[in-house]
């Protein structure tokens, strides 16, 4: 069956040539063992960014890249696809622990389509949560309802340099992450929840910035 990789440019070089040997050979070693496997599979791998960008600013290795890159599928970001932003909306509406799936109003709608989804749709499920948690009983969804809660506080311009994200390798993801971090002052788990992304995603992330400075945000504050 297939094999699907997410997040492929997350896993060191030591860890890719392992997984070089191992597309090459057909044929894995498990922990403990001394004898190999074979195995036959379809190899699927996720990116936020392309492979072959990724190869040239060095976090995939080339022979790897040359052994999965196969066919391309590009998903686009739903931004540039903003009819489906409503039929997703109200379909994870309906999926939440509501009795009833509210009615959202023009305004809503307006606020829902021009918003710019960095997360994209993980973003678009996590604010249908909130709502449930936040409003489990309203019947209709306004403006005033998803005011503050469609990630758009940026961080202050007073804060310290330290807490900008770095210049080089930016991405949406980190974008959103350090946003709902300023706005949370500086918790990491609440920022998380916020955007959508899971806790050991968000220190991740974290981790993939070593000069960012977490503590400085409460500091700030």
């Amino acid at each position: 069956g297939p094999l699907f990789l997410d997040e492929l440019l997350e896993l060191p070089h030591a860890i890719q040539a392992k997984l070089l040997r191992a597309v090459e050979r057909r044929e894995v070693t498990p922990l403990g063992a001394t004898t190999a496997i074979p195995f036959d599979t379809q190899i699927v791998a996720a990116t936020q960014v392309p492979l072959a960008e990724a190869v040239e600013k060095g976090r995939v290795r080339p022979d790897l890249f040359a052994r999965l890159n196969g066919v391309t599928i590009r998903i686009p970001p739903l931004r540039e696809r903003r009819e489906d932003v409503l039929p997703l909306f109200c379909g994870f509406l309906s999926n939440t622990a509501r009795k009833s799936t509210p009615i959202l109003s023009p305004g809503a709608v307006e606020s829902l389509c021009v918003h710019d989804w960095p997360l994209n749709v993980r973003e678009l499920e996590a604010l249908a949560q909130r709502l449930a948690v936040l409003h489990p009983t309203e019947s209709n969804i306004g403006p005033s309802e998803l005011a503050g809660l469609l990630g758009s506080v940026r961080p202050k311009a007073s804060l310290p340099r330290a807490t900008e994200p770095p210049a080089v390798g930016l991405d949406r993801e980190w974008n959103g992450f350090v946003e709902a971090l300023a706005f949370m002052k500086g918790n990491v788990v609440r920022a998380a929840e916020r955007v959508g992304i899971s806790r050991q995603r968000a220190y991740r992330l974290i981790s993939s910035h070593p000069e960012f400075d977490v503590a400085s945000f409460r500091r700030a504050h």
